[in-house]
């Protein structure tokens, strides 16, 4: 109970001062990547869900320096190098804006991925992962990257479920 008090005391102080302290904002948001599905055959567009949500008791105003306010990034499991990005080769208003989330409210953002890598090939099947990251402006002015992720598995097509009996 006392926790709960004190994290609503911190987001009214959040709402009412406009320099608010970074690790306040932060916490006052919960940001997460969902694959539509956690299996998908080769060829087929993959969908990701990205979602922000106001975690605290008290309106929270996000800050963006572009307007790009998010990245997503797809990585196969095991390798270091990204295999897509979804900014490259978009272009984006360089103008302030901000997204301003009530009590409780959630933005939901939609991407899809053609299974194509940045070179325009179909990746191989196997298991991967996404990484979205929220750029938000703290109060500051500096960008931070805010980041989630999830796994996923591209099959190939017909692929077999192999089930222990």
């Amino acid at each position: 109970m006392r926790a709960l008090m004190l994290l609503f005391a911190l987001c009214t102080v959040l709402a009412s001062v406009v320099a608010q302290p970074k690790i306040l904002l932060r916490r006052a948001v919960d940001w997460q990547v969902v694959p539509e599905q956690r299996v998908v055959q080769i060829g087929k567009p993959v969908v990701f869900i990205l979602e922000v949500r106001n975690a605290c008791p008290a309106p929270v105003e996000l800050r963006f320096s572009s307007g790009q306010q998010f990245d997503v990034l797809v990585y196969k499991e095991g390798e270091w190098g990204e295999r897509w990005r979804w900014s490259k080769d978009k272009m984006f208003i360089m103008a302030f804006n901000s997204i301003r989330l009530n009590v409780g409210e959630v933005k939901r953002f939609r991407v899809e991925w053609d299974q194509r890598d940045d070179a325009k090939r179909q990746v191989p099947p196997g298991r991967y992962r996404v990484e979205a990251i929220l750029l938000v402006l703290n109060p500051q002015g500096r960008r931070e990257e805010w980041k989630a992720s999830a796994s996923f598995t591209i099959r190939e097509q017909g692929g077999m479920c192999v089930c222990a009996t």
